[in-house]
């Protein structure tokens, strides 16, 4: 059975899945960063 605090707001009306942010936050702005970068 699943972890009642780490599912999404969709599934428990709760805002406490901060591991996925905390996770992906730092990709997201590494891609953004490189993406932003002129490229030849």
């Amino acid at each position: 059975m699943a972890s009642l605090s780490n599912q999404g707001y969709a599934v428990n009306d709760k805002d406490d899945d901060w591991r996925w942010t905390e996770q992906w936050l730092p990709h997201a702005a590494w891609f953004l960063y490189a993406a932003s970068l002129p490229h030849p």
